[in-house]
């Protein structure tokens, strides 16, 4: 339904409205698609992290930068991982609604995230925001060997047989660090760069 909304908003507002019938298709497409049901049935929490970014993306669109960052800050409280959304989102608060608007989301995703931890860290709880940022693979530092895990756990959250969108990458490169968990952070650092501040211009 999100995917739905989010698309209908785009056709309508960036197209013109006889372009609509393309975001009606999407939403058939995903409701008649049995395989995509069956992958979700195999996630733990990620299900609940996507349905916030879309929520994000949506609110994004409909152009209240606020409810959006409310529910980017949400789904980064569910995974680590979405993190790596945070360059491209605070690069199009800064080009779409201004410097503002992007000190009001910076403030508000770090006062959501240090209350939704506080229970959990010193000196209220028994860990700490390195050991999540640790275990969640952003540093590199990864699980170092516990419970057995093999060292491309350190850096890979899905199996080359089980992932969705890396699968036509050779095996042998897929487990390599450097071959490709490196390349894939650079170039995702690099491509926002380039968006927002060499093609967009978000800072002038």
């Amino acid at each position: 339904m999100v995917v739905y909304l989010i698309s209908h908003l785009y056709f309508r507002v960036n197209i013109d409205q006889k372009e609509v019938p393309k975001a009606q298709l999407i939403g058939f497409i995903l409701l008649t698609n049995p395989w995509d049901r069956t992958f979700y049935t195999y996630m733990y929490n990620d299900q609940i992290m996507t349905l916030y970014i879309l929520f994000c993306m949506y609110f994004t669109l409909a152009n209240k930068p606020m409810l959006a960052t409310f529910f980017f800050t949400l789904g980064l409280s569910v995974k680590a991982g979405v993190l790596l959304l945070l360059p491209a989102f605070l690069g199009q608060m800064q080009y779409n609604y201004g410097t503002v608007n992007l000190i009001k989301s910076i403030a508000l995703i770090l006062a959501f995230q240090v209350l939704v931890a506080a229970p959990f860290i010193a000196p209220l709880g028994e860990t700490s925001v390195a050991d999540y940022l640790v275990k969640s693979k952003l540093t590199g530092a990864g699980r170092n060997g516990f419970a057995g895990a093999l060292p491309h756990w350190d850096y890979l959250a899905a199996h080359v047989e089980l992932t969705v969108f890396w699968s036509w990458v050779d095996p042998g490169c897929y487990f390599d660090k450097e071959c490709f968990a490196d390349r894939v952070k650079m170039c995702i650092v690099l491509l926002n760069v380039y968006h927002f501040f060499i093609r967009k211009w978000c800072t002038i």
